[in-house]
C-alpha cells in the first residue's frame, strides 16, 4: 500500500476541486496512484448526479447576452439561493450562455448534452442538482438590442429603427418565474 501524503492529497484536490476527505478516500482506494483516484472519483460524481437528478431545482440564475442584432435569455436552475451565487455556478451558467450565442443555439436538448459532463462535475463538487431549464433567443435585421437585469425584474427591450417608430408601441409581457421571485421579460416595439 502507497503511503498518502499531504502533497499528493493536495494535488488531488487543486485537479478536482474536490474536499480533502473525498481526496484521501479516493487516493486510498487507488493506493495511491492520482490518475485513478480522479478516474473513480468521476464515476462517483456520476452516480452523485444520478442521485440529486429528482431534486427539484427551483432557484437559479437567469443571464442574457446580446451579439450584435442576436441575444439570447438563459436560465440556469439550482437548488438553493447559496449555489446561484457560488462563482463556479456562476462561471457554469456564462460558459453555456457563450456557447448558445456562439453557435446560436436555442434547443436546449442540445445545450444539455454538449454541457452534461461539466454540469455532472459541478454537481459531484458541489452537491446540488443543477439544470439548463430553458434558452431563447432575439434576431432582427433592424432592431437595437438592450438588456437590463435589476433585482427581481429583468427587461430585455427592443427598440425599432424604422421612420414610424414614434407613431404606435406595442408591449408583450412574458411572465417566468424562478423560485419565489417574479420575473419579467418586457418586449418594446415602437
Amino acid at each position: 500500500m502507497a503511503e498518502i501524503t499531504a502533497s499528493l492529497v493536495k494535488e488531488l484536490r487543486e485537479r478536482t476541486g474536490a474536499g480533502m476527505m473525498d481526496c484521501k478516500k479516493a487516493l486510498t482506494e487507488a493506493n495511491g496512484d492520482i490518475e485513478l483516484a480522479i478516474e473513480n472519483m468521476r464515476k462517483s460524481g456520476a452516480i452523485k448526479a444520478a442521485k440529486k437528478a429528482g431534486n427539484v431545482a427551483a432557484d437559479g440564475v437567469i443571464k442574457t447576452k446580446i451579439d450584435g442584432n442576436y441575444g439570447i435569455i438563459l436560465e440556469v436552475n439550482c437548488q438553493t439561493d447559496f449555489v446561484a451565487k457560488d462563482a463556479g455556478f456562476q462561471a457554469f451558467a456564462d460558459k453555456v450562455l457563450d456557447a448558445a450565442v456562439a453557435g446560436k443555439i436555442t434547443d436546449v436538448d442540445v445545450l444539455k448534452a454538449q454541457f452534461e459532463e461539466e454540469r455532472v462535475a459541478l454537481v459531484a463538487k458541489i452537491g446540488e442538482n443543477i439544470n439548463i431549464r430553458r434558452v431563447a433567443s432575439l434576431e432582427a435585421t433592424f432592431w437595437v438590442l438592450t438588456s437590463t437585469v435589476r433585482a427581481s425584474v429583468f427587461w430585455l427591450r427592443l427598440k425599432a429603427l424604422t421612420k414610424s417608430w414614434l407613431n404606435s408601441w406595442q408591449c408583450t409581457l412574458l411572465q417566468a418565474s424562478l423560485s419565489s421571485l417574479s420575473r419579467k421579460t418586457c418586449l418594446l416595439k415602437w
